[in-house]
């Protein structure tokens, strides 16, 4: 999925089908999307480091197919939700992509599927997995035409982690 030192890198056919069996046996949201490039209807990218570059032999080797480039992760679950500018790749990023989807609020497949479907109709598609704080910024900073937000309708994402009760 990308290429970063010491990542996971999925770079066969096998390699996303088992994604995708515990993606479904875990109930995960990211499920269609996994499919789509488990099915080769797309190639998917993803970076979870900041300080990663711009993947170019990637991107170039997947030339000729859609690409959905994912950035972040749920910052709920540790990842950074530094500014948009803060990431290596960003700037690249800006410049590549024909469409976004920020997604700044709690997952659900449809939103995946949506990618997945947006992937393969304009070829170029960014997603970044944010906090609802940044999802502006991003919208703004990647100056797409063709972006959608994604932001909790009421409160934020990631909910504040309640403090535990003394036992």
């Amino acid at each position: 999925m990308d290429g970063n030192p010491g990542d996971l890198l999925l770079t066969s056919r096998t390699d996303l089908e088992r994604l995708c069996d515990l993606a479904g046996r875990m109930g995960l949201v990211q499920l269609p999307l996994f499919r789509a490039a488990a099915d080769g209807l797309l190639a998917l990218v993803r970076i979870e480091d900041v300080s990663a570059p711009w993947p170019t032999w990637l991107i170039e080797r997947n030339q000729h197919r859609p690409i959905c480039f994912m950035v972040g992760g749920d910052p709920g679950f540790g990842h950074p939700d530094p500014a948009p500018a803060a990431w290596a790749c960003a700037r690249r990023l800006r410049d590549w992509c024909h469409a976004a989807i920020v997604h700044g609020a709690a997952g659900e497949a449809g939103h995946y599927r949506d990618a997945a479907a947006s992937t393969m109709l304009l070829r170029r598609l960014a997603f970044i997995e944010t906090t609802s704080a940044r999802a502006a910024a991003w919208g703004t900073f990647l100056r797409c035409p063709r972006t959608l937000v994604i932001v909790p309708t009421t409160g934020v994402h990631p909910l504040p982690e309640r403090p535990r009760a003394m036992q």
